[in-house]
């Protein structure tokens, strides 16, 4: 298979496990003239591979035309929810961006079927369950207004005031002093507005998609210093826990059965060097140096699980 692939494997090694069938699929439709070449190649039909069961089922699927016309159309439906797993599961911190995301990979399924409702509310009920059932968080919509990209930007939407209700619930929640909400309350018209010294300031306005939403509350919520740190709380927040299960792994791999003798500190001083060389080979430093780019980001990139 490889000699006819030029080397290259249809499962990709190392990849996380939210994508790995759809990488997977993705290559095979990549290779699919290489596959069907091989499969009437002397090498395949001399081969005892070619007439056992297995092998002649593998054959028919690769020369299925419709199983190509099928494989297509879940790659290209999967790719913009594939964005929003690789947003959530990369290094910087998307709480910001990832009401904005699921919005647009709705939209891009609609769009492929071009707004056909037989074919992509079907999608669209799978997705609205999982996402309200167990994704979707009042912390999201409020992360969603709190990114100046967003608020101040020709697509910001709140037509059912799912926002400003995820937005008051997440005060409410993260703020248990009366007052202080009070005080959050009536900074937050500044903010809607751009009033202020700081918020009307040009430096602000281009800041909004130049800056990462928590670096622009940092840089320029100084004159609302109440809805600034709750600002900031709210955008700092993970939206995964992927960066634990890293550390849960590099546990694992420390904590071997020839070194199941570790004492705690060290073994703990072990996994903290470790992680953080991994994040020095990253650069996190550029990776952290922008803001996110949701048009950007590459669903077929390979990220570490």
């Amino acid at each position: 298979m490889r000699q006819h692939t030029q080397g290259k494997d249809l499962v990709r090694v190392g990849v996380t496990r939210f994508a790995t069938i759809f990488l997977t699929l993705q290559s095979i439709l990549a290779a699919l003239t290489s596959l069907k070449q091989m499969f009437v190649s002397g090498e395949w039909l001399n081969s005892p591979y070619s007439k056992k069961p297995e092998g002649e089922a593998v054959a028919c699927i690769v020369f299925d035309n419709q199983f190509a016309q099928r494989a297509a159309e879940i790659v290209k439906v999967s790719e913009p929810l594939v964005r929003v797993l690789r947003l959530v599961d990369g290094d910087k911190t998307p709480m910001g961006y990832l009401y904005e995301a699921m919005d647009r990979a709705k939209e891009s399924i609609k769009n492929y079927y071009k707004g056909d409702r037989l074919k992509f509310d079907p999608i669209w009920e799978i997705v609205d369950r999982r996402w309200n059932n167990q994704l979707h968080q009042p912390i999201h919509a409020a992360g969603y207004f709190l990114n100046p990209r967003f608020r101040f930007g020709g697509s910001y939407s709140d037509s059912n005031g799912e926002v400003m209700e995820g937005l008051s619930t997440c005060i409410e929640r993260m703020v248990p002093d009366g007052e202080e909400r009070d005080l959050i309350v009536s900074e937050l018209q500044n903010y809607e507005g751009g009033r202020g010294k700081l918020f009307s300031s040009e430096l602000a306005r281009r800041g909004r998609t130049t800056q990462t939403p928590d670096a622009w509350w940092q840089n320029w919520g100084g004159n609302t210093p109440h809805l600034k740190k709750f600002a900031l709380r709210v955008l700092c927040q993970p939206c995964s826990s992927s960066n634990c299960e890293r550390n849960w792994s590099l546990f694992e791999a420390i904590h071997t059965k020839k070194r199941s003798k570790l004492a705690q500190k060290r073994l703990n001083d072990l996994v903290y060097v470790q992680y953080n060389l991994r994040l020095r080979v990253k650069k996190v430093e550029e990776l952290e140096g922008g803001p996110i780019d949701l048009d950007d980001i590459d669903p077929y990139s390979d990220w570490t699980s």
